[in-house]
């Protein structure tokens, strides 16, 4: 499958077509973890001017959509190819008012490829809602994504809250507000941070090699 011909479909809106493209590279044999990385940069090269095109949030929508079914469908593969279950379990989720879970959902399949048992809230979780699910569920990790810088106050509130409940739950966290702020992150005692999936793929692979 060529970049230019999911791009163009995908920048086009098309979803029949951008569906089509990526069952037929999964098909192939494909890896999902790097169709997703194609995904990503795709995404990421997206440009629109928003003051003078005002269906620029529109179209980023429709894209996002597309991408979303074509994740969904590629779920049937990846519980093929996970890797036998290694016993961990991971939360997996963005805090309160931020509404950027496409790229964590692609990672949930990373964990899940590599036999961790996950459980996705998605976006906007609030604080007290985390707290009963950690009461509720001890997981041995959570992954949480911040790309707004505004949302970072969030990261701190969480970790504090989780590390009460369950101590040695380990905090995993990404998006770009976090990959721009390895201080602040480290800070607020995030475990490890991730720029990307391969950087994660070979987090995991690692940790599955210890147990």
């Amino acid at each position: 499958m060529e970049l230019s011909d999911l791009k163009s479909n995908l920048y086009a809106g098309r979803k029949k077509e951008s569906v089509e493209l990526f069952i037929s590279a999964l098909d192939s044999g494909m890896d999902v973890i790097e169709l997703y990385k194609l995904f990503s940069k795709i995404l990421n090269e997206w440009e629109c001017d928003y003051e003078l095109d005002p269906l620029c949030i529109w179209k980023e929508h429709v894209m996002s959509s597309i991408v979303r079914t074509c994740i969904e469908c590629a779920y049937p593969y990846v519980i093929k190819a996970e890797a036998p279950d290694t016993g961990l379990t991971c939360a997996i989720f963005c805090p309160q008012e931020e509404e950027h879970e496409l790229g964590l959902r692609m990672s949930e399949d990373i964990f899940t490829l590599n036999g961790i048992k996950t459980v996705f809230a998605g976006k906007e979780v609030p604080l007290e809602t985390f707290k009963e699910a950690i009461k509720a569920e001890k997981f041995d990790m959570v992954s949480i994504s911040i790309t707004n810088h505004y949302n970072l106050v969030y990261l701190c509130k969480f970790i504090e809250e989780l590390k009460r409940y369950s101590p040695k739950t380990k905090v995993i966290a990404s998006g770009r507000a976090c990959v721009k702020n390895p201080e602040y992150t480290k800070k607020c005692g995030v475990d490890f941070l991730f720029a990307d999936f391969d950087e994660l793929a070979k987090f995991l692979k690692d940790l599955r090699g210890s147990k």
